[in-house]
């Protein structure tokens, strides 16, 4: 890579009391790169657009970068091109890394197998943790073929199979998606006593890639992970929490021509269902309102004060679907999936809310900060979680 030397050059306006700061690059040579590498704007910031034009122009000129111009151009936040850079260059601080600047270090095991000695190509490509992933991932796509060594080559590899069907930008973003996921996963397991988990890592993967490219493709959409039982074995929460404004509503609703979290799971949910012949599945379906401390049924025509367990069981919508099978003699698994759109927080004493109104913000709050409680209590494992605080 190209490496330069930047000179801080401050300059005075005579006629006025405010300064000028500039950048002057100058390479090793001592040749003049560029006048204003980073200059100020009119608001204050420092513009950085010229500085990457020059690096990436130096990075052109070398066709054995030729991995590096490729990163730069992906649709990310900066910070993971950081990352895939120093994933590339191999300068992420994995233990083998570490014990090369001699760091005292307990083993160089790699937390992950705790087999082999953790360096940069094992840990994101040849641990048996977490290769079956990018083995999954290929088979979705009906791509074969083996794993390059090094970073640089199984990126360039990466990039160069061109799955039928799959948008280029997708394809190539989930390569860092996947690899910074580990680096996560990996942290997570050393510093905070965390476990291997490969659908949490998958989600994570899948989630970062949702969140760089859905302001790029309108119809962007992932399929749940294919090969966890999740979706069918197990209880799972959604819920969308913020302030008052910030669209939590469309978020999980959305609209006929952009559906969001609710309409796109339940899509799935079918999808996934018609794909399996052998079993027969039973979609039960309710909506419910937490109102003033209450639950209101919203699909049932009138309301009633019967004790919680009977309200849930009886007033419920059901969506029944029949594939080929048996169920009655066929092992039965139940899974529930909520998915709860949140009131706001109310800023009582800002907004001068009376009557009603109060009332019904008091009951919010109160609500959101026993929610609070119980993910608190979850998180940190607690033996008594205060479901039953709101």
């Amino acid at each position: 890579m190209l490496e330069k030397v930047y000179l801080y050059h401050l300059e005075r306006i005579s006629s006025s009391n405010t300064y000028t700061k500039t950048f002057i690059g100058i390479d090793g040579a001592g040749k003049r790169l560029a006048d204003e590498v980073l200059q100020v704007v009119k608001k204050g910031h420092y513009s950085t657009r010229s500085a990457y034009d020059l690096i990436g122009e130096g990075e052109r000129d070398r066709s054995q970068e030729e991995c590096f111009v490729k990163l730069w151009r992906l649709k990310v936040p900066a910070r993971f091109l950081v990352f895939g850079w120093r994933l590339l260059r191999d300068r992420l601080p994995t233990r083998k890394n570490l014990q090369r600047r001699q760091i005292p270090l307990p083993d160089s095991l790699c937390p992950l197998c705790r087999t082999h000695q953790e360096d940069a190509s094992h840990l994101f490509f040849h641990c048996s943790k977490v290769q079956p992933i990018w083995w999954e991932t290929m088979s979705w796509l009906q791509l074969k073929g083996a794993f390059p060594l090094n970073p640089k080559q199984h990126f360039l590899h990466h990039l160069g199979l061109q799955p039928a069907g799959v948008r280029n930008s997708r394809w190539h973003c989930w390569w860092l998606a996947l690899t910074s996921s580990i680096w996560k996963v990996r942290n997570s397991i050393i510093f905070s006593n965390a476990t291997f988990d490969a659908n949490k890592l998958f989600d994570e993967a899948i989630f970062l890639l949702w969140s760089w490219l859905r302001g790029y493709e309108k119809d962007f959409t992932v399929h749940f992970n294919q090969w966890s039982n999740l979706q069918w074995t197990g209880t799972m929460c959604v819920f969308a929490y913020g302030q008052t404004g910030t669209g939590k509503t469309f978020t999980m609703d959305g609209t006929n021509e952009e559906p969001r979290i609710v309409p796109r799971a339940l899509e799935e949910f079918f999808r996934q269902a018609s794909l399996d012949n052998s079993s027969s599945f039973t979609f039960t379906m309710s909506m419910l309102e937490v109102y003033m401390g209450n639950l209101r049924d919203l699909l049932s025509p009138r309301q009633s004060s019967r004790p919680h367990e009977q309200y849930m069981t009886k007033c419920l919508t059901r969506i029944n679907i029949f594939r080929h099978g048996d169920a009655l003699e066929a092992k039965s698994e139940v899974s529930k999936l909520w998915m709860i759109d949140l009131e706001g927080c109310k800023q009582l004493l800002k907004t001068g809310a009376k009557g009603l109104t109060l009332d019904e913000g008091r009951a919010i709050n109160l609500s959101l900060s026993a929610l609070g409680d119980v993910v608190a209590a979850l998180k940190r494992k607690r033996c008594h979680v205060p479901y039953r605080n709101s």
